[in-house]
């Protein structure tokens, strides 16, 4: 018996509507136009067309449908909900407007009309494996794990070749801790679509997790065909590790602080190789990547991307250089403060002095995809402000510094903080940083500083799992949650570990006649 042709699918938000056409032939071409526009990713044109239907055929359930449906992607998701609306006022029943409202909904996190959306549409439609995924989805982002993963079976119960709902299950073990589990599901989710980016980004995430960086590093590079990937891109020709001898290479930021000052690492390596390394980094981090070996040059995003002969995504680097665990760049440091280091901070640390001076910090960027696990309330530090010998300054910036009304007895050093390099002086004259998953656990691991790091159940690839060390920073320790949520469980390690130093260095101090040891 010959196999059946799997078909590729397109997401749910990119679905037209079904059905006859209700408008004249002028306006069918218009969206048969429309329609080619918006599968070539020509949204703007698509939705010009669609708009220009509208208003020749104003019951034209079709266009709403669709033109709602090519509003999502760009982000207009309150303009879509009426036009969803409105094709549904034309036709009550119409399942693929109850399906757009519902994804416009969820993207809006307005999740409880949303999944009602998609029960709405279920009741008329329930051998629709893709309303099972979706509402899955919504289920899932309330917690709902269980209830999330019987839509998803149902979905491939109705369709085995569903990509879509192998790749939400794929997503759901993953972020219960269960990579291997995922790996599974996003090798079945490709099985059934080659070409799915999406899963090809997972899986790279769930590789790097359990360690296997060979597979890893080579499903990363589909990171630049995800729709949402914030990474920055460079026009030129990239370097694919070929000879660079004597040629200008542009080494460029993509994504956040912190997997610049990770990649940084790897521009000694480059230089080895006979290139002038030139780093297109972002203004903040100007003057700590001056100070890594193997940098010739410092260019700022905003001011002109400068002439090169070719270019390499900072977060590539690792491929080319087929990083393995063992093969991971350790040296450190591989950055350090600058140099003109203003003296800021003095009179602040000299009044701590004979303590053990500490920097903390409880969120980083708050539009950070996980921030939400990530971070933690400023309340949870509270317990080392009432350690005896002991000096907390905040290094927190952004709106969460709001949250440091809530401790007491700590410093706030965030107005004097104006770039890294100011932070990096500041590193430089502190005896330990703590920290949740920041740029400045970066900053501190490769400045070759003590650093305690605070992860959550279910911490980012680059920690890997169950360790208590990294491997791409020697200085570093890490404390994770033991169960969602528990930065309480956190916190009182954190302060029995800090116990258990004051308790050696104190003995270490009377061996050296009461000198206090070097934290």
């Amino acid at each position: 018996m010959p196999s059946k042709r799997k078909k590729r699918r397109e997401p749910e938000e990119r679905r037209t509507a079904a059905g006859k056409l209700t408008c004249d032939d002028g306006a069918a071409r218009r969206l048969v136009r429309a329609a080619a526009y918006q599968k070539a990713g020509r949204l703007e044109d698509a939705i010009k067309e669609y708009r220009t239907v509208i208003a020749e055929v104003p019951d034209s359930i079709e266009a709403y449908v669709n033109l709602g449906n090519a509003l999502i992607p760009g982000g207009a998701l309150n303009e879509a909900l009426p036009i969803f609306s409105q094709a549904l006022s034309l036709h009550p029943n119409l399942v693929s407007a109850r399906n757009g409202k519902g994804v416009a909904l969820k993207k809006l996190g307005r999740l409880t009309e949303a999944a009602r959306e998609f029960e709405a549409a279920l009741l008329m439609e329930p051998g629709a494996a893709y309303l099972h995924n979706n509402l899955g989805n919504v289920l899932q982002e309330q917690s709902k794990s269980s209830e999330a993963l019987g839509c998803y079976r149902r979905a491939i119960d109705l369709d085995p070749d569903y990509a879509e709902a192998h790749f939400s299950i794929g997503k759901l073990l993953k972020d219960e801790g269960r990579p291997i589990e995922a790996i599974a599901s996003f090798e079945r989710a490709l099985a059934a679509n080659p070409e799915y980016a999406d899963a090809h980004f997972s899986l790279a995430m769930a590789y790097l997790a359990v360690g296997d960086f060979a597979r890893g590093w080579r499903e990363y590079e589909w990171r630049w065909r995800c729709s949402h990937f914030p990474g920055r891109r460079i026009d030129g020709q990239a370097w694919d590790g070929s000879d660079p001898n004597g040629r200008r290479l542009l080494l460029h930021a993509e994504q956040g602080f912190g997997d610049t000052l990770q990649a940084a690492r790897y521009a000694r390596l480059v230089k080895e190789r006979g290139a002038h390394v030139i780093f297109y980094c972002q203004r903040e981090l100007a003057r700590v990547i001056e100070t890594v070996p193997g940098v010739d040059d410092v260019a700022v995003e905003g001011a002109g991307v400068p002439a090169f002969d070719m270019y390499v995504a900072a977060m590539s680097l690792p491929a080319i250089f087929e990083t393995t665990l063992e093969t991971i760049p350790r040296e450190v440091p591989y950055l350090q403060a600058p140099v003109d280091y203003d003296g800021r901070f003095d009179a602040l640390l000299r009044a701590a002095a004979g303590k053990r001076k500490i920097g903390i910090v409880w969120a980083g960027r708050p539009n950070h995809p996980n921030a939400p696990r990530r971070d933690c309330p400023s309340t949870s530090l509270a317990p080392l402000s009432r350690l005896p010998d002991v000096a907390l300054f905040s290094l927190q910036t952004g709106g969460a510094s709001d949250g440091l009304y809530a401790l007491e007895n700590v410093v706030d050093l965030a107005p004097l903080l104006e770039d890294f390099g100011h932070t990096a002086a500041l590193i430089d004259r502190l005896d330990l940083v703590i920290t949740v998953d920041t740029a400045v656990a970066h900053l501190a691991g490769a400045m070759g500083r003590p650093v305690w790091l605070l992860l959550p159940f279910v911490a980012e690839w680059r920690w890997l799992l169950e360790r208590e060390d990294s491997p791409w920073y020697p200085s570093m320790r890490l404390f994770r949650q033991d169960r969602p949520g528990d930065w309480a469980g956190v916190m009182r390690r954190v302060v029995k570990a800090l116990t258990e130093e004051e308790g050696r260095e104190s003995a270490m101090g009377r061996e050296k006649g009461g000198e206090r040891a070097t934290f």
